[in-house]
């Protein structure tokens, strides 16, 4: 880094001095780079770390025969009133 000070004030400009001094330390690489910034991703994930922790899963239960035919009989009426319908209709 230079060891020259910075300027001072924010309207005032950097001298020619403090200028040189910077792009030499630019060129030669001698200044810091710039932070590297998480993903978006990753910015997502840890945020959903911090706000909720994680739960232990329950084991799933399997859908009883009565459960998964009253889920499928809408599907089906549906399917068997379509399937009948006259064929100028289509």
């Amino acid at each position: 880094m230079s060891s020259l000070p910075p300027a001072q004030g924010p309207d005032e400009s950097p001298s020619d001095e403090q200028w040189e001094a910077f792009l030499r330390d630019a060129m030669e690489g001698g200044g810091a780079g710039a932070p590297k910034e998480a993903s978006a991703r990753d910015r997502l994930a840890a945020a959903r770390r911090v706000r909720r922790p994680e739960r232990p899963r329950q084991p799933r239960r399997p859908r009883s025969a009565s459960a998964w035919l009253a889920g499928a009989a809408p599907w089906t009426a549906a399917a068997a009133v379509s399937s009948s319908a006259p064929s100028s209709w289509a």
